[in-house]
C-alpha cells in the first residue's frame, strides 16, 4: 500500500514538471510574438515613372501588403543614365500610403528610380533595408525576347522570356498574315511567357510572329514597346512514298533563330500516332531536303523536323504523317531443317506469313562463302498457311563434300531478302579388312542448337544405331564382317537439332547425312617362301572373301616354264616338278580369283623354297 502510494506521488510530481515546461514554451512564445510582428514590413511596390510635362517625372507607388510600427518614411533615389548606380536620394515621403510624387530631376535623359522603405525603432533586432524594383522613363521600352517558335500538338506556340519591368501589364501578339499591321492577340500578366496560336495550321502555311509589351504607365490607352525580330514555325512537307524504297523526301524552311542561330536538324519519327519518337538522323543546319528510308511497311509513320538551339532548347515543325502502302517485307523467315536424301538434298523453308514475297529460289555454296543461285535441277512444292516450302537440289553430290545452302525471296521491288545458312553432314567412310572405318564433319540450321549426332549402320533389312556423339568426329566399326561373312554394309549419320527461338515450332528436327555403303575388299594373302621338307611344306593363298570359280594358281622357274598349275583353290603347290623337288631358288608365281563381289582379281609375285 505504501509503494502504491509512493508511486502515485512520483508521477504527480512528474506531470507538474511537464505543465510548467510547456506554460514557460507558451510564454516565450507569445513575448516574441509580441516583440517580432508590430516592426515587420514590406517593401513599397514601386508601379510607374512616367515622363510628365516640362522635363520632369512623376513616380507612382502602391503601399506594401503590411506597414510594420517601425516605418518611418519611403526614401526616393535616382540615379542618370545608368541602372547600376550611383544613386541618389532625391526626396522622401512620410505616408505609408500609396500615392505619387512628381519631381524635377534636374537632368534631361534616361533616369532610373526605386524606393526605400527606411525604418527605425527601439527594437534590439536589426530592421531590413527594403527596396521596390527599379524602373526608368525609357519610351518606348525595349522588346520582349523571344525564345522560340515551335509546334506542340499541331499548334504554334510562341515563348519569350517574361519582362522583368514591372510597368508591363500585357504582350501584343503580331503575325505576319496581317502584315504586323496590328496584334492578332493579346496575352495579360507580365509573367505569362507563352502563347498558343489555336487558329493557326502549321500544315498550311510557315506561321511568323513578332511581340510588344504593353504598358499603362505612359498611356491609359495603353503604350507599346519596341517590337521584336520576327520568329517563325518550321514547316515539313513529304513527298508522295516510293514503294519500292518504302521512302519518303522531306522538305522544310530554315528555323530563323534571330539571336544564336540553329546548330543542327534533327528528323525524329514516331510509329505510334506522335507519342513517343525515335531519332532518324541528324543532319548540319544548312540540309533542308532529306530521303527518309526504311518506313514501316502497312502502318502510319508521323515525322517532325527538330531545330536545335543553344541550351538544349529545341523548335519543332509541324508533325507530318504517312501511311506506308509498301509490301511487307520478310522479317522472320528462316530454314528449318536440312536432310540428304536418298538422290537429293531437302531444304525446309519456313516463309514469314506477314511478308509479300514473290519469287523464291535456292541457293548453294561448297564453301560457305560465295553462293549461287541454282536455276536447273531442284524442285519448289508447297509453302503457306504455316507450312514449309519443300525444296529439293537434284545437282547435289551430297557424298563429295558438305554443302552450304541459302534461301532468297525476291518481293514486287526485286528487293532480296535471304536466310542464314544450313549446311549438310559430310560422312565419309573406308573399309580396313574386317572393319570399316568412319568420320563425319559437323553441320549448322540458323541459329539452332546441335543435340547431338548419332550413326546408323544398315545391313540388309537390319538398322542398327552403333554411336552417339554431341559434335563431329568417327568411328572405328569392328569385326563387322568377321568368319568371312561378306555383305554391304551402310553408315549415315543423324543429327538432332532445336531452335532458340520462341516464336518457332520447339521440337526437335533430324537432319540427315549421305550414306556411305562400305564392302568387304577380296584379298590374297601370299607367303613369300616356304620349306618342302620343313614345317611350311605347301605353298598356298589364301584368299578371304573370294569364291572357287575361276580360281588359277601357276608357279613358273627362272626359265619361264611352268612347275606347277592349280584349278582348285584348296590345292597348294608342295614344292615338286615332274616328282622331284625343286632347287632352292626363287619362283614367279601368278594368282587369279573371282571375289564375293563378282570382280577378277589377279596378283602376281616372288615365292622362295628354302631348306
Amino acid at each position: 500500500m505504501k509503494t502504491c502510494i509512493k508511486l502515485l506521488q512520483e508521477t504527480k510530481r512528474e506531470y507538474m514538471k511537464y505543465i510548467f515546461y510547456i506554460l514557460i514554451l507558451l510564454g516565450y512564445y507569445r513575448a516574441s510574438a509580441q516583440i517580432t510582428a508590430p516592426y515587420t514590413s514590406d517593401s513599397p511596390i514601386l508601379k510607374c515613372v512616367k515622363n510628365a510635362s516640362s522635363n520632369q517625372i512623376t513616380i507612382q507607388w502602391d503601399a506594401p501588403s503590411y506597414i510594420g510600427k517601425c516605418f518611418q518614411q519611403y526614401g526616393i533615389y535616382m540615379s542618370k543614365q545608368d541602372k547600376n548606380g550611383p544613386y541618389i536620394k532625391i526626396d522622401s515621403i512620410n505616408t505609408s500610403a500609396s500615392g505619387s510624387k512628381t519631381i524635377d530631376p534636374q537632368y534631361i535623359g534616361i533616369t532610373y528610380f526605386f524606393l526605400i522603405n527606411e525604418q527605425s525603432c527601439s527594437n534590439p533586432s536589426n530592421t531590413k533595408i527594403l527596396t521596390s524594383d527599379t524602373l526608368d522613363n525609357i519610351v518606348p521600352h525595349e522588346a520582349p525576347v523571344i525564345r522560340k517558335v515551335t509546334v506542340e500538338n499541331n499548334i504554334p506556340v510562341l515563348y519569350w522570356n517574361a519582362s522583368s519591368n514591372s510597368e508591363v501589364s500585357a504582350y501584343g501578339i503580331y503575325s505576319v498574315s496581317n502584315n504586323y499591321n496590328s496584334p492578332i492577340d493579346t496575352v495579360n500578366g507580365r509573367l505569362s511567357s507563352k502563347y498558343l496560336d489555336t487558329l493557326h495550321n502549321p500544315n498550311d502555311s510557315i506561321a511568323v510572329y513578332k511581340m510588344r509589351s504593353i504598358e499603362f504607365c505612359e498611356d491609359s490607352a495603353g503604350l507599346f514597346s519596341n517590337i521584336s525580330p520576327p520568329y517563325n514555325t518550321i514547316m515539313l512537307k513529304l513527298s508522295a512514298e516510293d514503294l519500292c524504297r518504302r521512302a519518303v523526301t522531306l522538305e522544310w524552311n530554315g528555323y530563323n533563330n534571330q539571336t544564336t542561330g540553329v546548330l543542327g536538324y534533327r528528323i525524329d519519327y514516331s510509329t505510334d500516332g506522335g507519342n513517343t519518337f525515335n531519332e532518324k538522323s541528324t543532319l548540319k543546319d544548312t540540309i533542308r531536303k532529306f530521303d527518309f528510308i526504311g518506313l514501316e511497311p502497312q502502318i502510319a509513320t508521323c515525322i517532325r523536323i527538330v531545330a536545335l538551339l543553344p541550351g538544349g532548347e529545341e523548335s519543332w515543325s509541324n508533325l507530318s504523317c504517312i501511311f506506308s502502302k509498301s509490301e511487307i517485307p520478310p522479317d522472320h523467315h528462316y530454314i528449318q531443317n536440312i536432310t540428304v536424301r536418298s538422290d537429293h538434298v531437302e531444304i525446309e523453308y519456313m516463309a514469314d506469313p506477314k511478308a509479300d514475297i514473290g519469287e523464291v529460289a535456292l541457293e548453294r555454296s561448297s564453301m560457305g562463302d560465295q553462293f549461287t543461285v541454282l536455276n536447273t535441277g531442284i524442285s519448289i512444292q508447297g509453302g503457306g498457311s504455316g507450312k514449309p516450302y519443300i525444296i529439293r537440289d537434284y545437282s547435289a553430290l551430297t557424298s563429295r563434300t558438305a554443302l552450304y545452302y541459302k534461301v532468297s525471296v525476291k518481293d514486287n521491288c526485286s528487293n532480296k531478302y535471304t536466310t542464314l545458312a544450313a549446311k549438310t553432314i559430310l560422312l565419309k567412310g573406308k573399309n580396313l579388312g574386317l572393319d570399316n572405318f568412319t568420320e563425319w564433319d559437323s553441320t549448322f540450321i540458323d541459329k539452332d542448337i546441335i543435340i547431338g549426332y548419332d550413326l546408323y549402320r544398315v545391313i540388309g533389312n537390319d538398322t542398327v544405331k552403333i554411336n552417339s556423339i554431341k559434335t563431329q568426329g568417327s568411328y572405328n566399326d569392328k569385326g563387322v564382317y568377321a568368319n568371312n561373312q561378306f555383305a554391304e554394309a551402310c553408315y549415315f549419320i543423324q543429327a538432332e537439332h532445336i531452335n532458340t527461338d520462341s516464336s518457332r515450332a520447339t521440337v526437335p528436327f533430324i537432319s540427315n547425312s549421305n550414306t556411305v555403303c562400305l564392302q568387304p575388299i577380296p584379298q590374297a594373302f601370299v607367303p613369300n617362301a616356304f620349306a618342302p621338307n620343313g614345317h611350311n611344306k605347301i605353298f598356298r593363298p589364301i584368299i578371304i572373301f573370294g569364291t572357287p570359280d575361276n580360281y588359277s594358281l601357276e608357279i613358273f622357274n627362272r626359265m619361264g616354264t611352268i612347275v606347277f598349275e592349280s584349278k582348285d583353290i584348296n590345292v597348294g603347290w608342295d614344292g615338286k616338278a615332274n616328282g622331284q623337288v625343286s632347287a632352292m631358288d626363287s619362283y614367279i608365281y601368278h594368282l587369279k580369283f573371282t571375289g564375293m563381289d563378282g570382280q577378277n582379281y589377279q596378283k602376281s609375285g616372288f615365292v622362295v623354297i628354302v631348306q
